[in-house]
């Protein structure tokens, strides 16, 4: 459901203001659900339309205000979302909306996908697990993907060098997901069985399933972090630095700047 302020029910701003501008804007809406729209159990998604060059900040593990005079991890508090800014924008450097255009194409499929066991059985064959993270001729990667429905990144996210060239791949293929992760203890052949069981058919169709089971992710990690007494450093749980790229090409802020390039732009839901 749609939070109705005053402005648009957004809010765009300079990267390093993001974190005090999401704090701001959750106590605005949780105020707003309960006292006017009187819905006390809620939760609230958060949708931050960033840069790709912004992907490797991990916004998830920001700290805000918790209660109690307690902090904890804004991705830990809710469910957080990434959504890529460049996808939306409509100037020279998208080709004028053809980012956007592969969105919806794509998005199409969607809705079209076959909810039974034996297509479950396939789907793992439209996901693209990237290992080797040595893009060569982008436009020839993007040709190889043009099926695929998400992006699986099985390296180390903070060890690559090239996840700009990877995401504009994404964005020519039209691919709506991704999957990335900070854990440097685990293969890639470990991260592969983890991701698989985050997603697959039903949390690829149900998007509220997808997005919960990432949050529970991110909260077990930061839990299993801080019952060890933080004798293994944070990033070696799984889920605790755990990215997610879902693009809904018609969830937008209903005064979007289709023009607009900026650091950040927030939306709530």
């Amino acid at each position: 459901m749609p939070i109705v302020f005053d402005s648009d029910g957004s809010i765009l701003c300079p990267f390093d203001e993001v974190k005090n501008k999401i704090y701001d804007f959750i106590a605005k809406a949780r105020t707003k659900l309960i006292k006017e729209y009187r819905y006390i159990n809620h939760n609230l998604i958060i949708e931050l339309f960033v840069p790709i060059h912004c992907f490797k900040n991990s916004l998830e593990l920001e700290e805000i205000p918790a209660g109690n005079n307690q902090v904890k991890a804004l991705g830990y508090q809710y469910q957080l979302v990434t959504r890529c800014l460049k996808r939306y924008l409509i100037n020279e450097e998208t080709n004028f909306g053809q980012f956007l255009t592969k969105l919806e194409e794509k998005w199409g499929t969607f809705q079209n996908l076959p909810q039974d066991d034996s297509f479950n059985r396939k789907s793992q064959k439209q996901f693209v697990y990237l290992n080797d993270c040595n893009i060569g001729n982008e436009f020839a990667v993007a040709n190889a993907w043009e099926d695929k429905l998400a992006l699986n990144i099985t390296g180390c996210f903070s060890e690559i060098e090239n996840h700009e060239i990877i995401f504009n791949c994404l964005l020519r293929a039209g691919i709506p997901i991704s999957l990335w992760h900070n854990c440097p203890s685990l293969t890639c052949d470990e991260i592969r069985q983890k991701l698989e069981d985050i997603l697959n058919l039903n949390s690829l169709i149900k998007t509220h399933i997808l997005l919960k089971s990432i949050w529970r992710t991110r909260q077990k990690a930061h839990d299993e972090f801080n019952c060890q007494n933080q004798q293994v450093e944070a990033i070696n749980y799984f889920g605790y630095s755990l990215g997610l790229l879902y693009d809904h090409p018609y969830r937008v802020p209903t005064k979007f700047n289709y023009a607009q390039g900026s650091d950040a732009f927030i939306g709530y839901d």
